[in-house]
């Protein structure tokens, strides 16, 4: 399930407050890149949660915002400028492959996957794909 935060956090540390496995969050949020999810006023980014732990997550949102100021403060973070995230709606050409799709857009083979849920390698030509990408 997704939630949405009120602020900035490093998925490392909301994963330690939750009890879950960081890779898990990674993996469920491949567009978060940079390990961080960021905060604009104007703008909510959602977070994919196992259910279980969103549950736990609505249940004490604010008790784990004050312990993100505390953890934050304690390894004195500085977080990255923010870039926005840019949606590629990509058209498979004839001769194209994962591979070659990945490297034009500096990701990798498993994003390409998982953000379009793709099961094997096997893509067609005309076969539309998500490509996330981000931007200054």
């Amino acid at each position: 399930d997704s939630v949405y935060l009120r602020r900035g956090a490093k998925i490392e540390h909301l994963a330690d407050l939750l009890d879950i496995n960081s890779n898990t969050i990674k993996k469920l949020n491949p567009v978060y890149r940079t390990k961080f999810i960021p905060f604009l006023e104007e703008e909510k980014f959602a977070i994919i949660l196992p259910q279980n732990k969103a549950d736990q997550f609505v249940a004490q949102e604010d008790s784990i915002y004050v312990m993100l100021n505390a953890m934050e403060l304690a390894e004195k973070a500085e977080y990255p400028e923010y870039t926005d995230i840019e949606k590629i709606r990509y058209t498979v050409k004839k001769g194209d492959y994962l591979g070659k799709i990945a490297a034009k857009y500096k990701c990798t083979v498993k994003d390409i996957m998982l953000w379009n849920d793709l099961k094997t390698h096997k893509i067609y030509q005309g076969k539309k794909l998500n490509i996330y990408k981000t931007v200054k």
